[in-house]
This record gives structure tokens, C-alpha cells and sequence, in this order.
């Protein structure tokens, strides 16, 4: 299987296991000027979930470059569709590179932390 087609498959399993959180389906069926006060919410749950997504591979982890390009995809899918209160629309997009670094980052910290677990 092709990098892409392993990222396509695993972007379309962690995106059906995080949407089914409470959070994100009630976030996600708002419009996203009222699903603002979920913003930081959703940030923090997403690393949450994705964490439990991966803990749930954790005896056939795919590759770290795979399981990041996935948690980019999924966050930029799941995360910052949302407006985020208080920010001016024109700000937003920068508010939103500079918090997207720190979720991917946390991501290799798990990913490493449960590659390196022994099972």
C-alpha cells in the first residue's frame, strides 16, 4: 500500500474515532460562529482522543511520519474549522499556525512515548 492510500486509511479511521466524541459531534453540527466557545475545547480533546486512537495501535503503531501527517490532516479537518472567540477573523489564521505546532509536537511526544513502551 502507497504512503498516501496508508494516510487516506488511517485519516479516515481517526477522524469516524474522534468525531464520535460528544464534544465534536455537537461542535461539528453547529455553525462554527456558535461552535466558537468549543474552540480550545476541541484542542485539547482532539490530543485526547488522538491519543486514545493511537494507544489503541499501540502493538502495530503505523510509522511516525504517517501517524503526523495523519493527526495534521485530522486537526486541520476536525480542529480549526471552528472560529476561535475573541480573535478577529483576520488574526485567526495566525493564531491558528502558531497553536497547530504545539498539537503536532505533542503528538511525536506520544508517539514516541508509546513506541518505546514495551507491551
Amino acid at each position: 500500500m502507497s504512503a498516501v492510500h496508508l494516510v487516506d486509511s488511517y485519516l479516515a479511521d481517526a477522524v469516524e474515532f474522534i468525531s464520535a466524541d460528544h464534544v465534536f459531534h455537537t461542535a461539528k453540527s453547529a455553525d462554527p460562529l456558535d461552535a466558537a466557545p468549543y474552540s480550545f475545547i476541541l484542542q485539547g480533546r482532539f490530543l485526547d482522543l488522538f491519543a486514545g486512537w493511537l494507544d489503541g495501535m499501540r502493538d502495530n503503531l503505523p510509522p511516525k511520519d504517517v501517524v503526523l501527517s495523519v493527526a495534521s490532516q485530522a486537526y486541520d479537518k476536525l480542529v480549526v474549522w471552528v472560529d476561535i472567540p475573541g480573535v478577529p477573523e483576520i488574526a485567526e489564521s495566525y493564531v491558528e499556525k502558531a497553536l497547530k505546532p504545539f498539537a503536532m509536537n505533542w503528538v511525536s511526544a506520544i508517539y514516541d512515548r508509546l513506541s518505546a513502551v514495551p507491551q
